[in-house]
């Protein structure tokens, strides 16, 4: 059976949808450092901040949207709201090629780096997360620098 990049069950849960229905999203238990904003990807056992300079670490599979030591809520696509957020509406965000989990208003432009469109911000605090898994062999991947 193929999964869609979307679906949680290949994540270890089900999706709950935001209170207005604009967004697949789970909270997850699990030890971690993460910060409301931090991109992660799932390495088979946990989640790890994202990181656009391979392919493995940056098929992201969300965006925090709040975490504490042990749990946090992931958004897989669809609306964010990020308080702490200080982008402006329009902006478009990349994975980070060199701070792992972070999100940049610049694509990285090295040519081993994956340039990972996350995120559409449209508002002082809100973006919507657009989810675009890679996959295949290096250097075919949508968004690779070859």
């Amino acid at each position: 059976m193929a999964y869609s990049a979307l679906d949680p069950s290949v994540y270890g849960g089900t999706a709950s949808s935001g209170a207005d229905g604009q967004s697949i999203r789970k909270t997850i238990t699990q030890a971690n450092s993460f910060a409301a904003g931090d991109a992660v990807y799932f390495d088979g056992s946990n989640y790890q901040k994202a990181l656009a300079t391979s392919i493995s670490t940056a098929n992201i599979v969300g965006v925090v949207e709040s975490a504490d030591s042990s749990t946090f809520v992931l958004v897989m696509q669809g609306y964010i709201t990020i308080p702490t957020a200080s982008y402006s509406s329009g902006n478009l965000l990349y994975l980070s090629s060199s701070i792992s989990g972070g999100l940049t208003t610049t694509a990285p432009t090295n040519t081993s780096y994956i340039a990972n469109p996350v995120l559409v911000w449209n508002s002082a605090t809100t973006g919507i997360v657009i989810n675009s898994l890679r996959t295949g062999i290096a250097g075919s991947e949508v968004g690779l620098y070859t």
